[in-house]
């Protein structure tokens, strides 16, 4: 997922008590979802900082069909945001907060990955004290017993099978 999509959001956001007295004194799903727009807004934005002069807040409300005053109430009024009267600019604390979280994550994701990721596991040796030359081991002794008792058995079997063709060739 791109970097620039998404923030995260708190699932106590509505625990806020500049949010709860907005959702009480206005209506609460309009209010909220006007917050969240303005959040959305405001996270397209460099340093998560937009203009609020009032012609781009009435495109703004007129593009999402929003109630100007309304908008203009929540955006000022709550202190969810700061408005910045002398540079006609808004930011949101909430905001600054989940996207500084979300920057280190990205950061240390980014630093880890320089660093080639997961560690590979260890190549284990496939030499043993046989090929070593020494001592073979309990087990590099079974699987030799093994194998000449395999080789014995199928030696049996070709012999069985030699003389068994031989006996009838001669009938």
């Amino acid at each position: 997922m791109k970097k620039d999509q998404y923030f995260n959001l708190e699932v106590n956001l509505l625990n806020d008590d500049n949010i709860a007295g907005m959702m009480a004194e206005l209506d609460a799903a309009q209010a909220i979802g006007i917050y969240v727009m303005l959040l959305l807004h405001l996270r397209t934005k460099d340093n998560y900082e937009a203009s609020c002069t009032p012609l781009l807040l009435k495109a703004f409300a007129r593009r999402y069909e929003l109630d100007l005053a309304m908008m203009e109430h929540v955006l000022r009024d709550y202190h969810l945001f700061e408005v910045n009267e002398e540079r006609q600019t808004f930011r949101a604390p909430y905001l600054d907060r989940v996207m500084k979280r979300l920057e280190e994550k990205w950061r240390m994701d980014t630093e880890n990955g320089k660093k080639g990721g997961r560690p590979k596991k260890p190549v284990k040796s496939s030499e043993t004290p046989a090929s070593k030359g020494q001592k073979p081991n309990e087990t590099q002794e079974r699987r030799e017993e093994e194998k000449r008792s395999i080789s014995l058995s199928a030696l049996q079997t070709i012999l069985t099978e030699v003389t068994l063709n031989i006996l009838q060739m001669k009938m």
